[in-house]
């Protein structure tokens, strides 16, 4: 073994050592839900055409809490129709848009000129559409919780009346007029005006 001379320097090795933390909690619960309506944290929070909505959103009138989002509403079920009329912030005043079952006679008519349509085969087999604005029809009808709300409001309604079943975008102005077949017993009520506010709550925060 050689001997250290005297003044020399003796390098030494420090082996480095890793020293296991082990990880600390999120503070961020990815898994936290919340109701869209209300705002409010909700573990019971269960979709509806794309929203999110609470217990007590999926069983109260949703008028009075789409107010906060700049909507306001009124209800109509006379005649065993349910009608609905809403005004929605922020739309293009100039933006029409229209959808309607689509009847037996239309899809005849399709074999001669093309309605037009999304790209949804589901969505496109049963609803027509009529617009003054393709492009912002698309921007609109891309979203799959928008389509669903509206499928859900025109689907199983009685078709060949003076007035029928539609939805419609009129700038600001959303009507909403429907005759489901089975008739309008309560959680029927419930159900069009929980889609009503799926839907309108797409069109007031979507992107443009």
């Amino acid at each position: 073994m050689a001997k250290k001379r005297t003044g020399e320097k003796v390098s030494r090795v420090v082996p480095f050592l890793l020293r296991f933390e082990p990880p600390q909690p999120s503070r961020v619960n990815f898994f936290a839900m919340h109701c869209e309506l209300c705002k409010a944290d909700a573990e019971d929070a269960i979709e509806v055409a794309g929203v999110q909505f609470c217990a007590d959103c999926r069983t109260a009138d949703p008028a009075e809490k789409l107010s906060a989002h700049d909507i306001v509403v009124e209800w109509d079920t006379r005649l065993m129709r349910f009608s609905a009329g809403l005004g929605i912030a922020e739309q293009d005043p100039a933006l029409q848009l229209k959808c309607a079952p689509e009847l037996w006679y239309h899809k005849i008519m399709n074999a001669v000129a093309r309605d037009f349509e999304i790209g949804d085969a589901d969505f496109d087999d049963q609803i027509r559409i009529r617009t003054s604005d393709p492009d912002a029809a698309r921007s609109i009808l891309g979203n799959e919780g928008a389509r669903s709300a509206i499928i859900a409001l025109l689907g199983a309604v009685r078709v060949n009346e003076i007035v029928g079943s539609h939805v419609t975008l009129e700038g600001p102005t959303l009507l909403i007029s429907t005759r489901p077949l089975g008739g309008l017993p309560p959680e029927k009520v419930q159900d069009l005006k929980l889609h009503t506010a799926a839907l309108a709550l797409h069109l007031r925060h979507r992107r443009r």
